[in-house]
């Protein structure tokens, strides 16, 4: 209550059998086995979401050997409070070698219209964005199957920035509206 005596506790979250049963149809083919670990979560209050306002993503990845090994992906849960209990609301994006991102380090950014916006992607192949769906989705992502997910992942938002040869950028983006400008 006063930001400098903390209390630790549980947020509750498990990955998702969904997210698992993703990494195993998608990248187990490719050989790859996911983490078991999740990566970079970022917490979102969408006041609106009565029933669960706290939207949680979170990145998973596969075990990797250099640094052109991509294949990983953002999900989502919603919660009533940030310690759950969790809804799972699936795969939002992924990424694997070819694509122009890599799924990991989400961030939900809100313009000064109000709109709100995906931000991920890390030091391979830059940061993007994409306008989000009122679910918390990417648009231009089709949810029919975790295939579906995966192939229209591949070309979906616009690079914000990377380095000119596409890697070693920035990871961890994090936008903010500046108020003064």
């Amino acid at each position: 209550t006063d930001l400098i005596h903390w209390e630790r506790i549980d947020n509750n979250f498990r990955i998702p059998q969904s997210a698992i049963d993703f990494c195993t149809e998608i990248y187990e083919p490719m050989g790859s086995h996911m983490n078991t670990g999740v990566w970079a979560p970022d917490i979102f209050y969408a006041e609106e979401d009565t029933e669960h306002p706290y939207w949680l993503y979170y990145s998973l990845s596969t075990n990797g050997t250099n640094y052109d090994y991509i294949r990983s992906a953002i999900g989502l849960v919603k919660g009533e409070s940030p310690t759950g209990p969790w809804e799972d609301c699936g795969i939002v994006i992924s990424s694997t070698n070819g694509y122009n991102t890599n799924a990991i380090d989400s961030n939900i950014y809100v313009d000064t219209n109000g709109d709100r916006y995906f931000v991920w992607g890390s030091f391979q192949k830059g940061v993007h964005q994409v306008k989000l769906t009122e679910d918390g989705r990417a648009a231009d992502v089709d949810y029919t199957s975790n295939a579906t997910i995966h192939d229209t992942s591949k070309k979906v938002g616009t690079r914000l920035f990377a380095t000119p040869g596409g890697i070693m950028g920035p990871e961890g983006a994090y936008m903010v509206n500046n108020e003064e400008a």
